[in-house]
């Protein structure tokens, strides 16, 4: 099963969970490819983003929590100029497995069948936290589990509103301390394993290297 985009006539594939566990219309829990130059998994609740994958980096999307191979099943991508697509083909093909869209819950569940119970054993889900909630923590912030509270502002920020952000409301995220002035030394701070913001406005060049893309993005200060 490919779901993606055909480039060529517009056409989209997705999945739509049921309205209800009897009622077998469409619901407003979706997931598919969201298309722009980076394009990744994107899960939907209406038309409000909830999931987001991260872009695809050759091997799995990047936002994933699962970073060992997949022992199931491989994810095939695709991105060119007919076609963008991810599809998924099981290692063993004996095995019989199932995608299934939560409505209650809204999660992404991958069942297997197990020929000696005769049952579907949940294999894996998405989303897996908190912190996998799509805009959990605002603008120029991070989500970390391990930490308390789990919403955290990037280093160089404070909280937008210290009283919301004290009573656990993250929602207006964090604003910088001061001006940026590369002038005087400022510039990137690297951090990681961190899912990537939001690349749905980004650009991306196939020919530039880390330092040409670095002095790029230092010429523009906004």
């Amino acid at each position: 099963m490919k779901m993606g985009w055909d480039l060529r006539t517009g056409h989209e594939r997705c999945l739509t969970a049921w309205n209800k566990s009897d009622d077998p219309s469409p619901g407003d829990f979706s997931r598919g490819i969201e298309l722009h130059v980076n394009s990744e998994l994107v899960m939907r609740k209406g038309s409000q983003e909830y999931y987001k994958a991260g872009p695809y980096n050759g091997q799995r999307f990047s936002g994933t929590e699962i970073s060992r191979p997949n022992p199931v099943a491989v994810t095939i991508f695709v991105f060119n100029e007919k076609e963008v697509y991810m599809s998924y083909c099981l290692k063993n093909k004996s095995l019989i497995s199932r995608v299934f869209l939560n409505q209650t819950d809204y999660t992404t569940q991958r069942f297997i069948w197990s020929e000696d119970t005769q049952t579907w054993n949940l294999y894996s889900y998405m989303p897996r936290d908190f912190c996998d909630t799509y805009g959990c923590c605002g603008a120029y912030s991070y989500c970390d589990n391990t930490q308390l509270p789990p919403c955290q502002c990037l280093e160089g920020f404070e909280p937008k509103s210290p009283s919301k952000w004290s009573s656990m409301d993250w929602s207006q995220g964090c604003v910088r301390k001061k001006p940026l002035n590369y002038q005087q030394g400022d510039g990137f701070i690297q951090y990681q394993n961190l899912k990537l913001p939001d690349v749905a406005h980004s650009w991306m060049s196939r020919s530039m290297n880390l330092k040409e893309c670095q002095n790029k993005c230092l010429q523009n200060c906004s």
